[in-house]
């Protein structure tokens, strides 16, 4: 009786080669404790160096400072815009020296990365605050114009204790406490914007502007309020050129004839043009970066700041 061959396609496992479960693989080996040791040595060799070139900059701005006014007391003339900013930036970090140990709560606000996280953080709030004053202000008659020209304190008066709240986020100011400390730092800082006004009115910097002046330009219109986030990397930036203008506009409503009420003044944020990225872009960038922990947020500065440095080091090399 024949037997009928059966004919079967060789095993599987003789024609694919079997793996090797001791093949190299793309995962890193872990470092060893000497290289930890290098590492974490070479993170604070370049996070002193940083801190030290930071007091080094403030010593820099002291000496400025005194020279400063020094010649103003002895010719009696005025501040200029610049040198009335720098005095309020050195007397800022110089309270902010002594934190060594809080290297980082230093260091971060000095980081371009770090400021345009800071940055973002603070203008997502802001453009929050001023859509929800824009829309209080409709509905309230007593917050429309006409203002009665009154002394700060009275006319401030007229704003209810969620407006009140809201304007410390759109100018950046400080919320402890209750309603009366609140409009007692508004009416300073009304102040403060008032002979800031007539400074930068007569100052250059809004007719012979330059890139250095950019973070001069970002932080006056922070100070009034207005959105300035600008990134290298997005086409959406708020330009210089769209600084000034901003600024120019803020003049042309506060630099008139007759006084520009209070509470006016207070509101004037709600009047100005919005320039740059949308709210709902910030929202998502800024929620992105709430998500991490602090030991990764932290690490972000530490790296940014051991990055900076780096960079710092190559420029200087012949």
């Amino acid at each position: 009786m024949a037997v009928q061959s059966m004919h079967t396609s060789a095993p599987r496992l003789a024609t694919e080669p079997e793996k090797d479960s001791k093949a190299p693989t793309d995962v890193q080996k872990p470092r060893t404790i000497k290289e930890r040791i290098q590492n974490m040595w070479s993170t604070i060799k370049y996070l002193f160096r940083f801190y030290l070139n930071g007091v080094k900059q403030i010593w820099r701005n002291r000496e400025k400072v005194k020279k400063i006014k020094a010649e103003v007391a002895s010719t009696g003339r005025d501040l200029t815009f610049e040198e009335s900013t720098l005095i309020r930036t050195h007397s800022s970090d110089m309270l902010k020296l002594p934190l060594f140990l809080l290297i980082l709560v230093t260091v971060e606000e000095l980081l371009p990365l770090m400021r345009l996280k800071i940055r973002k953080r603070f203008e997502l709030k802001r453009e929050t605050r001023i859509n929800e004053l824009r829309a209080m202000v409709a509905a309230n008659s007593s917050l429309q114009p006409p203002y009665e020209v009154q002394e700060a304190d009275a006319t401030l008066n007229a704003l209810p204790k969620e407006a009140l709240q809201k304007l410390m986020d759109v100018y950046n100011l400080s919320a402890w406490g209750g309603s009366a400390l609140q409009r007692s730092r508004l009416v300073r800082h009304l102040r403060l914007l008032r002979t800031d006004d007539m400074r930068l009115a007569t100052s250059t910097l809004l007719n012979e502007p330059s890139e250095e002046s950019s973070e001069l330009l970002a932080d006056a219109c922070t100070e009034r309020g207005m959105y300035v986030f600008c990134s290298p990397s997005r086409a959406a930036n708020v330009t210089v050129s769209q600084k000034i203008d901003s600024l120019r506009t803020w003049l042309e409503l506060t630099q008139v004839e007759t006084a520009v009420p209070d509470l006016e003044l207070a509101l004037m944020p709600t009047r100005i043009v919005e320039r740059g990225q949308s709210e709902l872009e910030l929202e998502a960038e800024v929620k992105s970066d709430e998500k991490r922990s602090v030991a990764e947020q932290t690490n972000t500065v530490v790296q940014e700041v051991v990055e900076q440095e780096k960079r710092n080091e190559g420029t200087k090399k012949p």
